[in-house]
C-alpha cells in the first residue's frame, strides 16, 4: 500500500470512527430512554441494564454503520476539495479513481464485517435481547403479555406458545389445552414457562390448571402448580420453526428452513424475506460510499461538515423510506423477495455511479 492509500485511508478511518461513537451515542440514549420505565416497572436489576446495551450494540451498529460511513465520505472527500488537496492529486496525475479507491477498500471491508453481523452475530444478540426481557426482566408478567394467535394442534391438544428459545431448550408463555375422542375440552393450562426434559416432555413451572366438564364446558376445578410435567410431543426443534422471530434465526437457520418449509408445502416467505434483507443491508456500506463521494465534489471548496451531515441524513431517510416501502411491498406479494429487498440498494447505487462518472470525466 503507497503512502497516498494510507494516508487517505487513516484520515477516513479517523472521521469514521468519530462520527460512530457519536451516532452509537446518541442512538444508545435514545433507546434507553424509550425503555428506562420498563425496566424501572419490573424491578430490573444492574445487570440487566448493562446487559442489554449490550446485547443492542449489534442492532445499532447495523443501524449506524452506513450513516457514519456516509457522513465520513462526504467529510473526507469535502476536506481534500476544501483545503485544495484534491486540486494538487489532479495535478500531480493522480487520478480521481485513485483517489477514491481506499475508501471503497474501506466500503468493502465494512460490507463484509456487516454480512457476518448480520448472518451470525446480530440475531444471536437479538435472542439474547429479547430473552433478558421477556424471562429474566418480565418474570411471571410474561402472562400478561399478547399471544399471536397461532396454535399447533396435536390429536387431543392445542398449544400456543409466546416465545421459543432454541439453543436453551426453553419456552415461555405457555397455553395448553387438552381435549377428549370428541375434542371437548377437559383441562387448560396456563404456565409462565417450560423446559425440554427428553422425548417430547416438558417440565413446566408455575402452572394454573383448569379442569371443565366436557358436555357443559363448566370449571369444576382450579389448582396452582410450582412445577409438573407434560408430554407436548414436541422437541425445542420442532417448536420454534412456530413462534421463532425471523429475526432471530442466523443466515443458515433461515435457509434451512425454507429448504423445510419449500419441502413440506409450508410458506416461506417471511423467511425468504428476513434472508434477503439481511444480505442486501450487508451492501449498504459500499452503496454509502459510492453516493457520498460525488455527493461531496457537488460543493467543492465550499464543503463543510454540517451541510454534509444534512444531506447524509437526507439520502439516509430516503433509503430507508425506499428500504422500508419495497420490503412491504414482499410481505403484500407483490414484489418476489430478492428484488424487494436489493431494489433500494440497486436504485442508489445507480445514481451514485452516474454522479460518480460525471464527476469523473
Amino acid at each position: 500500500m503507497n503512502l497516498l492509500n494510507r494516508y487517505i485511508i487513516s484520515i477516513f478511518t479517523r472521521f469514521f470512527l468519530v462520527i460512530l461513537v457519536a451516532l452509537i451515542a446518541l442512538y444508545g440514549l435514545i433507546d434507553f430512554l424509550e425503555k428506562v420505565d420498563d425496566f424501572i416497572e419490573h424491578g430490573a436489576r444492574l445487570s440487566h441494564y448493562l446487559l442489554f446495551p449490550l446485547y443492542n450494540l449489534p442492532l445499532i451498529l447495523s443501524n449506524t454503520i452506513p450513516m457514519a460511513i456516509l457522513v465520513a465520505a462526504l467529510a473526507r472527500i469535502g476536506s481534500l476539495s476544501k483545503t485544495s488537496q484534491l486540486t494538487a492529486l489532479s495535478g500531480g496525475g493522480i487520478s480521481f479513481a485513485q483517489i477514491s479507491r481506499p475508501m471503497f477498500l474501506c466500503g468493502l471491508g465494512l460490507s463484509l464485517l456487516a454480512f457476518l453481523s448480520n448472518a451470525w452475530l446480530l440475531p444471536l444478540a437479538n435472542r439474547e435481547a429479547h430473552y433478558l426481557v421477556t424471562t429474566e426482566l418480565e418474570g411471571a408478567k410474561t402472562l400478561e403479555t399478547d399471544r399471536e394467535d397461532i396454535y399447533l394442534r396435536g390429536d387431543d391438544f392445542l398449544l400456543n406458545v409466546d416465545n421459543a428459545f432454541l439453543d436453551r431448550g426453553e419456552i415461555s408463555g405457555i397455553s395448553l389445552l387438552l381435549f377428549d375422542t370428541d375434542f371437548q375440552l377437559l383441562e387448560r393450562y396456563e404456565a409462565v414457562r417450560g423446559h425440554y426434559l427428553d422425548a417430547g416432555k416438558w417440565e413446566l413451572q408455575d402452572v394454573h390448571q383448569w379442569k371443565f366438564e366436557p358436555e357443559t364446558r363448566q370449571v369444576t376445578s382450579y389448582d396452582k402448580h410450582k412445577a409438573m410435567i407434560a408430554s407436548l410431543k414436541k422437541t425445542p426443534q420442532e417448536l420454534v420453526e412456530f413462534w421463532q422471530n425471523p429475526e432471530e434465526m442466523t443466515l443458515t437457520e433461515l435457509f434451512g428452513q425454507i429448504d423445510k418449509n419449500t419441502r413440506e408445502g409450508h410458506p416461506a416467505e417471511i423467511y425468504r424475506i428476513e434472508a434477503q434483507v439481511r444480505l442486501a443491508k450487508s451492501a449498504t456500506p459500499l452503496v454509502m460510499v459510492l453516493l457520498g463521494i460525488p455527493f461531496a465534489l457537488q460543493r467543492g471548496r465550499q464543503a463543510n461538515f454540517s451541510l454534509g451531515f444534512i444531506i447524509s441524513l437526507l439520502i439516509f431517510m430516503g433509503y430507508f423510506l425506499l428500504h422500508a416501502t419495497f420490503t412491504a411491498f414482499a410481505h403484500a406479494t407483490i414484489l418476489p423477495p430478492w428484488i424487494a429487498a436489493w431494489s433500494a440498494n440497486i436504485l442508489l447505487a445507480l445514481l451514485g455511479t452516474w454522479f460518480f462518472l460525471r464527476m469523473q470525466n
